[in-house]
């Protein structure tokens, strides 16, 4: 049921980028769960989509579970774009004050980029055009100095990232919706303002319409990146 729904949806995007492709662009959504979603990805590419919008993972797996392979061999192989995007969290001792979202939607953007650089998916399939992490990537620019204490302190970070995690972020795309200029600043300087591109969060709630201005390198590069 899920791949036939994703197809309806992606149906629906490409004949609406058909129309304007010269102005509309769009991403797929693929079933994760599903052993369909490399397929589906591929047939959302073939029919002018740039890539998919998934989340942080599946249920109880990460993004770098193995059965995610096909999937991220197929963006990899298509250099597609993956956005991905935070779902609220269930934490039981956060479900109050809508701290699933204040609290757990950047959290869980932190634990999907540390998944995929620490297992290696991100080194392993490095055509994928990670455009990114949603909210500026969570928690990421903040606690830089703690990750790089700990990449300097521990043999087995160091075994697993390869690489300073500063450095490994400036492989990556974040987008601008941080509500805040001197957030945005941070994050500037810690992976670099040609990687931050223009985000919204419209319709919902904590929307910012229009997006802040960004980097016009950022958005060259970016746009030359996308398949």
């Amino acid at each position: 049921m899920a791949h036939e729904l994703a197809r309806i949806y992606n149906q629906a995007l490409a004949r609406w980028v058909a129309e304007r492709p010269e102005r509309l662009g769009a991403l797929a959504t693929v079933p994760l769960a599903d052993p369909e979603a490399a397929a589906e990805l591929l047939w959302a590419l073939d029919h002018g989509l740039k890539g998919a919008i998934i989340g942080p993972g599946v249920g109880p797996l990460l993004l770098s579970a193995p059965s995610l392979d096909a999937f991220w061999h197929i963006a990899d192989d298509r250099s597609a774009i993956v956005f991905i995007h935070p779902l609220l969290n269930r934490d039981p001792r956060i479900q109050h004050h809508m701290l699933p979202n204040l609290i757990g939607v950047p959290w869980e953007t932190t634990v999907a980029v540390w998944d995929l650089m620490m297992n290696g998916v991100a080194t392993r399939w490095p055509r994928v055009n990670f455009m990114v992490w949603a909210h500026g990537g969570g928690f990421l620019p903040y606690q830089m100095g703690r990750y790089l204490k700990g990449y300097d302190m521990w043999p087995t970070v160091r075994e697993a990232l390869k690489s300073p995690p500063d450095r490994l972020l400036q492989n990556f795309w974040f987008d601008s919706l941080l509500w805040d200029d001197r957030a945005r600043q941070l994050l500037a300087a810690v992976v670099g303002a040609e990687r931050i591109v223009p985000g919204s969060d419209f319709p919902f709630d904590l929307s910012e319409l229009p997006p802040v201005r960004v980097s016009l390198r950022a958005m060259t590069d970016f746009l030359g990146t996308t398949p």
